[in-house]
């Protein structure tokens, strides 16, 4: 109910329901601890937990994937169409360094379309930048 009750997008926003896709700005470690206790209490009823992960590249990227790696079956890496943005490339290296498998998805829109036509118990979390999520929103 956070769009309802405060007008904010992006903050555990549901864009989709079975399969679950859930939209989150969250852009820090702060943000993804957040994000992540809401989440523990609904993760258990998903098959498979997915992230499409995408972030600037002046945030804590090393501390946001450390919290987020246990919580996924898997971990997609995207970068946004914005100069900030921090590239696959640098992304897959700091997950490489901390042992955390990825997958590269070069086009994040295509990706939440051909998720969102399953139909499954499965939950995609689209997480960690605004630019993102809105570039996602605007597009679908």
């Amino acid at each position: 109910n956070v769009i309802k009750n405060t007008s904010l997008q992006g903050r555990f926003e549901y864009y989709s329901i079975k399969p679950d896709i859930i939209f989150d700005s969250a852009h820090n470690p702060e943000g993804i601890a957040n994000f992540l206790s809401e989440f523990k209490r609904e993760m258990g009823k998903y098959s498979k937990r997915v992230l499409l992960f995408g972030v600037m590249k002046d945030k804590s990227i090393k501390g946001m994937l450390s919290n987020l790696a246990g919580n996924f079956d898997e971990i997609h890496i995207t970068q946004v169409n914005v100069e900030r943005s921090s590239k696959i490339e640098d992304l897959q290296n700091i997950a490489k360094d901390l042992g955390i498998t990825t997958i590269s998805e070069p086009d994040p829109v295509e990706f939440v379309k051909k998720f969102k036509i399953q139909s499954s118990d499965n939950c995609l979390v689209v997480l960690g930048s605004m630019y993102l999520v809105g570039e996602i929103k605007t597009a679908l």
